[in-house]
């Protein structure tokens, strides 16, 4: 018992010395990518986690399409920018429950992580087009009940009732270099990628 105890412990032993991999280099984490996380872009996981969505560009224009995760099968085109009069679309987010889009377009950057855009809001199941505002705006973003919309301007914060189409300015003292509200400056964003406050 003695001796299978005693072999049974040197094959333990042997096999985790061979099983062991060389050292990690600089070459592997920065030239091979040993280490990079796998990425897939360009679709977005829809709440019941059965659905995707992509934006896809046609001979129209551009579409945002619900697919299946199970066989990648079209269930239906959410949004077709070949039936409005829309500029090309850069990105698009869902409200929480799903029945409407924001649109964002001719975006320009500021920074690095920061740009405005001209939003839209568009509701799926109406086929609805508004316009979020005239201005670019910089990190529209939908309340959790989809009714609201909140955005920066000129270094303020407003909510935009999408119902009624009521504008409320939540802060009044923003100032170009100096009071920035709901935004961060430069320094904020390049050194700790803080970029919504």
């Amino acid at each position: 018992m003695k001796k299978l105890l005693t072999l049974l412990l040197a094959i333990l032993i042997i096999t985790t010395i061979f099983a062991q991999k060389r050292d990690i280099t600089l070459d592997d984490l920065w030239q091979n990518y040993t280490f990079y996380p796998s990425y897939i872009g360009g679709f977005n996981s829809m709440n019941d986690g059965e659905h995707y969505s992509t934006m896809e560009r046609t001979e129209d224009g551009q579409e945002i399409i619900k697919h299946q995760f199970k066989d990648g099968k079209k269930v239906r085109t959410l949004f077709s920018s070949a039936d409005c009069d829309i500029p090309k679309i850069n990105d698009y987010t869902f409200s929480d429950d799903e029945k409407q889009l924001l649109l964002s377009t001719e975006t320009d950057k500021i920074y690095r992580h920061s740009s405005k855009s001209l939003y839209y809001i568009y509701n799926v199941f109406t086929d609805k087009l508004k316009k979020l505002s005239d201005d670019k705006v910089m990190y529209a973003t939908f309340s959790p009940k989809g009714d609201k919309v909140a955005y920066v301007f000129d270094n303020n914060l407003y909510i935009k009732n999408i119902r009624n189409e009521k504008i409320t300015q939540v802060t009044t003292d923003g100032k170009k270099n100096h009071i920035i509200n709901g935004a961060s400056d430069w320094v904020y964003e390049e050194e700790f990628a803080l970029v919504r406050s």
